[in-house]
């Protein structure tokens, strides 16, 4: 994937649906994002940032695997849960991003997932 400036396919007509859950670990942020009926449990692309394996999708360590699967998942037209967990590194989460925004396409919804985003923080 490489880092563009706009998205595929540019749409500012989706509804603003970002969400944040912030507490220290073991605060319910996993439980509340369970919780949010706003998001749907299957069906619709979602990428993770979970080296902890704590979220249900396809968990790669490697980049190379990482990347392959969600061109995978993006090729099929349908939803997919596609999460990288390989090291926790401010490098490894900058290059996610990268990737993340690559990924996006203004006509198709992608929900992204952050777990621990503390970890990868200065």
């Amino acid at each position: 994937m490489v880092m563009r400036v706009k998205p595929i396919n540019p749409n500012t007509a989706w509804p603003n649906g970002h969400t944040l859950y912030l507490a220290a670990s073991g605060g319910g942020k996993s439980q509340m994002l369970n919780q949010n009926k706003a998001l749907p449990k299957k069906g619709v692309r979602t990428i993770l940032w979970d080296p902890s394996g704590d979220h249900p999708g396809l968990h790669f360590e490697g980049r190379r695997e990482f990347i392959r699967a969600l061109k995978t998942g993006i090729k099929s037209g349908k939803g997919f849960r596609v999460a990288f967990a390989g090291e926790r590194s401010i490098e490894n989460y900058e290059w996610w991003c990268e990737v993340v925004w690559g990924s996006l396409d203004g006509n198709v919804a992608t929900y992204i997932i952050v777990e621990e985003l503390s970890a990868v923080c200065v």
